[in-house]
């Protein structure tokens, strides 16, 4: 079904996807949701025609608590992944409007108290949970806070000496002129097999003018972004000690999100859960003994450059000294 609209000036923003390299923007929020938007994209098996919707700003609020126990490297990789500097940059923005409801949700009994408190004072609207994080719970808290559009976000209970980062975000906001929903009509639709004449970036500006327009409805399912996110550099099993003084590394960031476009306006929402195991921690090695008892090849390397400095290969150590060093 298409919306008819006209008479009066309608601002509409398109953004094809044939266009996307041809945009330039250094604001992080946008960097992160070209990288994520393309990696997924790239993931689906038919994107010409799948219908793909996700919430950058979603996942970033996630990033950002993840971020607040995050040390050394780790946090670094963070900031480069989301296009900031510091924490501070990562935090400077506030989304939060009369459209837009942002919630944070903090699910665990293990976390330190000054990492609980430093995210409630940084992201505020965030809760914290100190209770064995379980998939129905953090599922319910989901539901609510994006008006039941997302019934689940986890299939099973996480570990219960792990940790859950959630993050909800909802959206609703009429057109600036409303369609007339006695103008919406059937109208042939064309896919992307067939023809059509390249558009431009005027439409980017107010015009006055007619609009038809698709109403839709997209849910893509849940998404585990885990392996995306690796590749643009966060580090899963990196130190996250200031969250806990039990060592903790990710295991699955699962996002969902739903879009709905009708006659009265848009309607959008979205979740994210990092979902963070007890990391396994390697014993101490075994002492051992090893005994240079028969011919050997001996290095020594400039460690600050890496250059060998001397390259040796011993058959027999008697012409000098026959003594064991030990």
């Amino acid at each position: 079904m298409f919306l008819t609209g006209s008479g009066r000036p309608l601002r509409v923003h398109f953004l094809l996807v044939r266009f996307m390299s041809q945009f330039s923007t250094n604001r992080p929020m946008d960097l992160l949701a070209f990288f994520l938007f393309g990696k997924q994209l790239d993931s689906e098996p038919d994107a010409s025609t799948s219908n793909i919707v996700i919430s950058p700003l979603s996942v970033y609020q996630t990033l950002a608590m993840a971020a607040l126990g995050a040390k050394g490297s780790t946090a670094d990789r963070i900031y480069r992944l989301t296009g900031v500097p510091s924490v501070d940059a990562l935090l400077d923005d506030d989304y939060s409007s009369d459209a837009m409801l942002l919630v944070n949700s903090i699910w665990s009994n293990v976390l330190r108290e000054d990492y609980v408190e430093a995210v409630q004072k940084r992201l505020p609207g965030t809760t914290a949970y100190c209770e064995v994080p379980t998939a129905s719970r953090i599922n319910a808290w989901v539901g609510d806070k994006t008006k039941h559009l997302i019934g689940h976000i986890l299939d099973d209970d996480p570990s219960p000496d792990g940790a859950v980062l959630v993050n909800a975000a909802y959206f609703k906001d009429s057109w600036k002129v409303k369609f007339n929903p006695y103008s919406t009509r059937p109208m042939k639709f064309d896919l992307p097999n067939g023809t059509s004449e390249d558009g431009s970036n005027d439409g980017m500006k107010q015009t006055p003018g007619v609009l038809m327009f698709p109403k839709f409805k997209v849910e893509y399912g849940v998404k585990d972004l885990t392996s995306i996110l690796a590749e643009g550099g966060l580090e899963i099993a990196g130190d996250y000690s200031g969250m806990s003084d039990e060592p903790l590394q990710i295991s699955n960031v699962f996002h969902k999100a739903v879009l709905k476009v009708n006659e009265e306006g848009t309607e959008g929402t979205a979740a994210t859960a990092m979902v963070m195991n007890r990391a396994f921690v390697m014993p101490p090695p075994e002492a051992f003994e090893m005994i240079v008892n028969r011919p050997f090849f001996f290095i020594v390397k400039h460690n600050p450059t890496g250059r060998i400095a001397f390259f040796s290969h011993i058959n027999d150590p008697s012409s000098s000294d026959d003594e064991m060093c030990s």
